[in-house]
């Protein structure tokens, strides 16, 4: 889900860095309950 904490505790358990990927699906998901968490603030 891209969560940092997932990807730091990987770095941290494989002494690897490497670059985060989120599937497209997850990525225009967590975009629109952002958009939609704002337009409940304009609202309120």
């Amino acid at each position: 889900d891209g969560a940092y904490s997932i990807s730091k505790g990987f770095e941290e358990a494989f002494n690897i860095v490497y670059k985060r990927l989120m599937f497209w699906a997850n990525a225009e998901r967590a975009m629109n309950n952002k958009l939609k968490l704002n337009e409940v603030n304009k609202k309120e």
